[in-house]
Formats: C-alpha cells, sequence, structure tokens
C-alpha cells in the first residue's frame, strides 16, 4: 500500500515537473514572439545601418544612375542604367569633393553643420527624409538660403514598406519631391535619389528602374567619413575614413549623416574639411555635378 502510495505522489511530482517545464516554456516563447512582434512594428529607419551590401564590404562598389567609368568589381548589371551625371566620378583637372549628408534635417544636427560649412564656405547636398523636411522646415529653407541643396532620400526611410515592389516605393518618392518643393521651392531642390542602405542590391533594380520613369537619378557614394558604422563614432576615426576612402579618389561623393545621432559628425567635419582642401579638393553640390 505504501509502495504504491509513493509511486503515485512520485508520478504527481513528475507531472508537477513537465508542467512547470511546460509553463516555463510557453512564457519564453510569449515573451520572443511578443518581442519579435515589436519590433516588426517598429519603424525600419536606423541611421546606424546602411543595409547588407554596405556592412559586408569596407567600401563598396559606388554605383548611380551615372555609370562611372568602371571602377574595380565594376558589375555589368548596372550598364543597363542611362548615363546622365556620367562623370560624377570621372577624373577631372581639379580634384572634386561633394559632402552630402543623409536622413536630416534635423533640430540639434543639421544648425551645426550648416554653422560649420558656413564658416569654411563651402557648399553641400543634403539627402533629406520628407518626414523630417515637415518637422523642420525652417532648418530646410536656411540650408538652401545658405547655398546648399536638398535631394531626396524618401520620406520615412521604411525598408520594409520601399522595397516591396515598387507601388510604395514611387508614392514615397514622389511624396518626398513634394514636400521638398512645396517648403523650398524648386531652386533649392536636385531631382536626385540616394536609396536607404544604398542601391548596390540586384533586388532593388524595379526601383531603379520606377526612378528613371520619374525622371530621377540615383547616387550611391566613393568615398565616406563611416559614421553610420555605429553611434558616437570618434572625430579622429572618421577623419582617418575619410583619408583612406579618398586616397586615389580624384572626385569624391562622400557620405556622411545629419541625424539626431550624429554629434561626432559634427566635431569631426572641420578637420575633414581641412584634410579635403589640403589635398586640392575643391567643393560642389550635386547641382553643380556635370551631365551628359
Amino acid at each position: 500500500m505504501r509502495e504504491s502510495y509513493y509511486k503515485a505522489r512520485k508520478r504527481i511530482h513528475y507531472k508537477r515537473f513537465f508542467s512547470r517545464i511546460f509553463l516555463l516554456l510557453f512564457i519564453i516563447a510569449t515573451v520572443v514572439l511578443g518581442i519579435r512582434f515589436i519590433i516588426s512594428r517598429v519603424p525600419s529607419y536606423d541611421d546606424s545601418i546602411l543595409g547588407s551590401a554596405y556592412l559586408s564590404l569596407d567600401m563598396p562598389v559606388p554605383t548611380a544612375t551615372p555609370r562611372p567609368t568602371p571602377p574595380p568589381g565594376y558589375s555589368e548589371r548596372t550598364s543597363a542604367y542611362p548615363a546622365e551625371l556620367v562623370s560624377i566620378y570621372n577624373q577631372y583637372e581639379v580634384k572634386t569633393a561633394y559632402l552630402t549628408f543623409d536622413d536630416g534635417p534635423t533640430a540639434n544636427i543639421t544648425p551645426q553643420i550648416l554653422d560649420v560649412l558656413k564658416e569654411k564656405g563651402v557648399q553641400a547636398t543634403f539627402f533629406t527624409l520628407g518626414i523630417n523636411v515637415e518637422k523642420n522646415p525652417e532648418l530646410a529653407r536656411r540650408t538652401v538660403s545658405e547655398g546648399h541643396v536638398l535631394a531626396n532620400h524618401s520620406y520615412s526611410h521604411d525598408y520594409k514598406m520601399l522595397y516591396n515592389g515598387t507601388e510604395h516605393f514611387v508614392e514615397d518618392v514622389q511624396k518626398t519631391e513634394q514636400v521638398i518643393i512645396d517648403t523650398v521651392g524648386a531652386e533649392g531642390f536636385v531631382k536626385v535619389f540616394r536609396f536607404p542602405g544604398g542601391s548596390f542590391e540586384k533586388s532593388k533594380d524595379p526601383q531603379k528602374d520606377a526612378l528613371s520613369g520619374m525622371g530621377y537619378v540615383f547616387l550611391d557614394w566613393n568615398a565616406l567619413n563611416g559614421d553610420a558604422e555605429g553611434h558616437n563614432i570618434p572625430p579622429e576615426t572618421q577623419l582617418e575614413k575619410i583619408k583612406s576612402s579618398t586616397k586615389g579618389v580624384t572626385n569624391a561623393v562622400i557620405l556622411m549623416h545629419d541625424a539626431a545621432t550624429k554629434q561626432t559628425t559634427v566635431d569631426a567635419l572641420p578637420a575633414i574639411i581641412d584634410y579635403l582642401q589640403s589635398e586640392g579638393f575643391v567643393f560642389k553640390t550635386l547641382k553643380d555635378a556635370p551631365s551628359a
């Protein structure tokens, strides 16, 4: 009798043990699924991420609707796109730097960037987000009034929406263009698009075709300060990245950011400009870029 009693107690013990294990696994699974759901609902914009093509390469091969003189690693597939801005990466007699800032305008960083550019007497191109132009219209107008130009970097930087077919992509690009023109006028806008994450993946070819149909060219970069590789990249690290990525380059399309987390980009900018000037670069906006 006692033996059967203990056996029954043992069975109950095992049942409770496995029930608790099951409950624990259920709770863990629920938490994991909940986290994944929350992440999926958060907009994909993260100014510290440029996309898989960027992260997998030390310096991506620049691509654009303007196809430059083929650099090392030239991909045949990009030759299908018409050459406008054909000389953007080509050799000039004068070394030229195009400073480009992505993801603004932002209330805390863009004014500081503009202050530095004004002090140095340098013009730049700002690849703006439509949502940020709407939030900071006076900054957008100040940018143009000080001799810079705005270009299109999408409305919200939402990877999932932009790269899931072309319908929403076209609507997004057109919406951003209208916001910019309504804010600063057509003279302050250059019809150039920079893909969030760059245009390097073949999967973005449908979006490239759609841009061509809208009269756009698209442009990546062939030099950078590395401020997208994380938050608070030290200014000295950014300067070294500029030195290495512009080495041997005559026409430098330089990727930087004026997003809200890029204070160290502001801190690095004076030394970056001084270095480029010491190397003989002159500065232009994409409105001054050569076209076919």
